[in-house]
């Protein structure tokens, strides 16, 4: 009786071979799903593996990470955690030569983000090494400097103007220049 093993009824298939126990083509397709999946994961890390090398590291560059979805973070967390996997033999001479920055802007992530349980993953894991670069917004100074070059005008003719773009845009030099060509 496999009810002990799930708390639930379960029912022979009547089309099924002999002692083969299939609840529904539900957990067939979920299963088929995940070994798609695994698939896919694995060959994204050959891939991988196969276009880097010492002479030519890959530099993969991850922006707005906070939009990902739950199937590309478990495709980027299966690239950098389970990156051994594929010394098939044991060796441990499989290094990988790839560099991934990834980009997110930690105001749209908190604690219950589908980023956060992985961004904690690669923090807390041996083999991903990571360091974190927040980035504030730029001083009254220099963007007082970015203004006065775009507009060809002294400094101490644009620091009204410096002061009404940083209370607009606390600095963000994106901000800034979608700020400065709305006024243009």
């Amino acid at each position: 009786d496999l009810s002990a093993l799930d708390g639930e009824q379960t029912q022979p298939s009547h089309n099924s071979g002999q002692g083969n126990v299939v609840r529904d083509d539900e957990d067939t397709t979920a299963s088929s799903a995940e070994s798609s999946t695994n698939r896919l994961h694995h060959l994204f890390r050959r891939l991988v593996h196969a276009i880097s090398s010492p002479e030519h590291p890959l530099f993969i560059c991850l922006d707005d990470l906070q939009w990902a979805d739950r199937s590309s973070l478990d495709l980027i967390s299966s690239l950098l955690l389970d990156f051994n996997h594929l010394d098939q033999f044991g060796n441990n001479d499989i290094s990988p030569c790839f560099l991934v920055v990834g980009t997110y802007r930690d105001d749209e992530v908190n604690e219950s983000h589908i980023f956060t349980p992985c961004l904690e993953k690669f923090e807390e894991s041996m083999s991903v090494r990571v360091t974190k670069i927040n980035l504030g917004g730029m001083p009254r100074e220099c963007v007082n400097v970015m203004i006065s070059k775009a507009l060809k005008l002294p400094l101490r003719l644009t620091r009204t103007l410096t002061d009404v773009t940083m209370a607009k845009t606390a600095g963000n030099a994106f901000h800034i220049k979608a700020f400065l060509e709305s006024l243009l």
